[in-house]
């Protein structure tokens, strides 16, 4: 879908006159107006892609938040939180705009949930967590709360998720076991296509190439077919030591977007390993 360029200079309009925050990443989606990040302190921020990489704030989320994924939806900035409600035992999928404005929530009553991806082209969230590592919908147009779609009986403990929206595929990581498997939206059938790497802590995938992009607890990111048998990733030669990855996003000519917590930074880097930007 086209973007609003008059949204994109609305919202670099806004920033321009904000204060630049330093952010603890917890999750990272690239989008056309730029690198979106929430905080482990629920601080929402955007670095746009001419600007000299520092964050600028969107808006803050006074509850304990868990992932988020952004895209554009008709025409304009999207931003998806996972956070929990009020009574802890439930969780709350919340958008926001790129000012920050509250659009809509969908309520999990009695769940926690873990991941979320965006599925922009098909205007479908997917959300994971709760009992038997289920996996939940939520159809933008109309839907009044996260809808399940099946379970993995397979795995221990649920945890992120990516949409490869062109073969419709979900990937989901089984955080205490480090395995990774395919989920086919038809058949909704289980695929192993990665194993016994370090607790997982996010995903992203190419769609050009075919490629699985899987980082773990240990500071490494894994590539590998989801084609070809289980157990096959091989690690990326990243040039620089990572200390605590947790969001993960495919960026611009298939660049990767990874946030490291515990530098407080967002590195894009390249097929080959080599950092070439650094967003803080």
């Amino acid at each position: 879908m086209r973007f609003s360029w008059a949204v994109l200079l609305g919202v670099m309009a806004c920033l321009s006159v904000a204060a630049a925050v330093r952010v603890s990443p917890v999750a990272v989606s690239a989008t056309p107006a730029g690198v979106v990040v929430l905080g482990a302190d629920g601080q929402l921020a955007l670095a746009t892609w001419n600007s000299n990489g520092n964050f600028q704030p969107i808006g803050r989320i006074y509850t304990v938040v868990l992932d988020m994924a952004a895209g554009v939806i008709d025409g304009k900035l999207a931003i998806f939180v996972v956070s929990l409600a009020g009574d802890r035992k439930s969780s709350v999928v919340t958008q926001y705009l790129g000012n920050g404005r509250e659009v809509r929530n969908w309520l999990k009553a009695g769940v926690r949930l873990s991941g979320i991806a965006l599925d922009s082209a098909g205007e479908t969230i997917y959300v994971t967590g709760g009992p038997g590592s289920s996996i939940y919908t939520i159809a933008l147009r109309g839907e009044v709360a996260p809808r399940l779609l099946c379970s993995v009986a397979s795995m221990d403990q649920i945890g992120s998720i990516t949409v490869d929206s062109p073969h419709g595929r979900l990937f989901v990581s089984d955080i205490s076991r480090g395995d990774v498997y395919a989920i086919d939206l038809a058949t909704k059938s289980a695929k192993q296509v990665a194993t016994s790497l370090g607790d997982v802590s996010a995903l992203a995938f190419d769609p050009q190439l075919g490629a699985l992009y899987i980082a773990d607890s240990l500071g490494r990111i894994w590539k590998t077919d989801p084609s070809a048998p289980a157990g096959k990733a091989v690690r990326l030669p990243v040039k620089e030591p990572l200390r605590e990855p947790l969001g993960l996003s495919l960026g611009p000519d298939g660049d990767l977007l990874l946030g490291d917590r515990a530098t407080g930074d967002v590195l894009e880097i390249k097929p080959s390993g080599i950092v070439s930007r650094r967003f803080h």
